[in-house]
């Protein structure tokens, strides 16, 4: 099961994959995007998503949106995902 911490250093960990990403010149494009699976026990998968319209350079740990593998709606979330969770 995700704890509490491992879930916010995962947001820090993906926001600095993003930052450095953008620092390449990595960012430009309609579609891109990065995600990161947690596990959360039973079987299930917690998705970690770079929300649409924020800069990559920018991107807070706290904007990321989150979906369960189970088709579930977004569980966190302060904005729209960049893709939706459909195959998970």
């Amino acid at each position: 099961m995700t704890t509490s911490h491992s879930r916010n250093q995962a947001k820090i960990d993906l926001t600095a994959a993003l930052r450095g990403a953008a620092g390449l010149g990595l960012h430009e494009g309609v579609c891109n995007h990065f995600s990161l699976a947690l596990p959360t026990g039973a079987g299930e998968q917690t998705f970690l998503i770079n929300p649409q319209g924020v800069h990559w350079s920018g991107i807070p740990p706290s904007d990321f949106v989150g979906c369960q593998s189970s088709r579930q709606p977004v569980i966190e979330s302060k904005q729209a995902p960049a893709i939706v969770c459909q195959n998970c």
